[in-house]
């Protein structure tokens, strides 16, 4: 309550407008990035960069995919009891639950629990991940479904089950890709199986973001290994960095120029538009890589909640007159940039992470923890509205929905899947012809 107090008497004599300029400086984007420079985004597969791939090792090292059951069971209320040895042969894969530091994902609800019903709101988690990775090679995919529910749910199992499934019969066929050109036929392909598959099924809309990463032979630009993505909907595709610590969003290009609407996705699989998919920001991305370099996918739960508005750190020019701003004024481009760096910043302050499962854990604990306040003030509302009359639950309500404006955090499902680039043996054998051609 003190610092709004000084950043208004700074604002009198102009201060705050010069203290915003600064902080533009310092979280404005490095046009001269090299890595900035090498993602290349366009709307068609042929607009991407073409390289050759090299030859893609088909021994898988480690699959994960949630949460609980994932993308491995779409139909939870018939298979209720099920234990993954039960599952067999799943999208090409025979084990989904056997996570390695190199790949792996993981899910969280960061509503608020209920005692009434003894739950959290808006279980069940509609988002799901799916992450396998092989010798040299990964795929990731990660859906959320829109809005709360079984078949908000069901449309991101069936469009992670059949866009996974569609891309290791392709990929790991007898006849191998290529290039990156064919690398992107496969997931746009991938994105027409999953709409099918929600329609079939009964599903809703759901987001819906794949990468491939694939190693590269010799070129003219030294790269090794790139990532292929393609997306739709607001599920983005980062880049960590492991030789500067930074983070970069792949799919960046999805919301530059518009401001974001939190409650528009932008995009959606499913029944967006009677049996038609919404594919307003249908977007492929291309990135190349370096050994040690982490790609990881996450649903709106994660970005939305290192956005600084979101945060109760900035505003936007929208929202409030400059003139008598006690936050930095920040446009779409800035807030983005600045996220970015907060992403940095939270996955490197504890020190070199150990892998995927460490980078996973530090986001995850952040985004809690910058949704506990909320989270907490929603758990005691709703304890008191138990024991008040109707009138005065009328007038809590609109002390609610004031105080929530105030503080900090969206609250959301939060879900990241992600793979860590090189080359890694295959422990068991006898899982190694998980999605191979036999």
């Amino acid at each position: 309550t003190f610092l709004p107090k000084i950043y208004g008497w700074m604002a009198e004599g102009g201060f705050l407008r010069r203290l915003t300029n600064v902080i533009k400086k310092v979280i404005s984007l490095d046009e001269s990035d090299e890595v900035q420079k090498g993602i290349k985004s366009g709307t068609r597969s042929t607009h991407m960069p073409k390289y050759k791939i090299a030859a893609m090792n088909i021994d898988v090292t480690a699959a994960s995919t949630g949460p609980e059951s994932g993308m491995a069971i779409l139909d939870t209320s018939v298979n209720s009891d099920w234990s993954p040895g039960d599952l067999g042969e799943v999208a090409g894969i025979k084990d989904w639950f056997s996570p390695k530091s190199h790949a792996g994902g993981q899910s969280v609800s960061l509503y608020e629990h209920t005692k009434k019903w003894d739950k959290r709101l808006g279980d069940p988690i509609a988002d799901v991940y799916a992450v396998v990775a092989r010798g040299n090679n990964a795929v990731l995919t990660v859906a959320d479904g829109c809005n709360w529910g079984v078949k908000p749910r069901l449309a991101a199992k069936c469009a992670v089950h059949a866009c996974m499934s569609h891309l290791n019969a392709k990929l790991y066929s007898d006849e191998a890709l290529d290039t990156t050109h064919e690398v992107f036929h496969a997931l746009l392909r991938s994105f027409e199986e999953a709409h099918q598959s929600i329609l079939r099924h009964g599903g809703t809309t759901t987001t819906l973001t794949a990468a491939v990463v694939c190693p590269l032979q010799e070129n003219e630009d030294g790269y090794r290994w790139c990532v292929c993505v393609v997306s739709v909907g607001d599920s983005q595709a980062y880049l960590y960095k492991a030789a500067t610590g930074l983070v970069y969003e792949v799919t960046r290009a999805v919301h530059q120029g518009v401001t974001r609407e939190m409650r528009d996705c932008g995009g959606s699989l499913g029944m967006s538009r009677g049996d038609d998919p919404d594919l307003r920001n249908l977007l492929c991305t291309f990135s190349p890589l370096e050994e040690g370099d982490i790609v990881f996918l996450s649903t709106d739960g994660l970005s939305d909640n290192f956005d600084p508005v979101v945060q109760r750190i900035a505003e936007t020019p929208e929202s409030v007159e400059p003139s008598i701003s006690s936050l930095p004024i920040l446009n779409q481009e800035e807030r983005d940039t600045h996220a970015l760096r907060a992403l940095s910043q939270t996955i490197n302050k504890a020190g070199p992470i150990a892998g995927v499962t460490d980078l996973i854990t530090r986001l995850i604990s952040h985004v809690v923890t910058v949704t506990d306040t909320k989270r907490t003030y929603l758990e005691k509302a709703n304890e008191t509205t138990e024991v008040i009359t109707s009138k005065e639950k009328m007038q809590l309500d609109r002390t609610i929905r004031t105080t929530l404006k105030q503080l900090p955090g969206k609250l959301d499902h939060c879900t990241i899947g992600g793979y860590k680039v090189g080359v890694y043996p295959v422990e068991d054998k006898e899982k190694s012809s998980n999605g191979a051609s036999e």
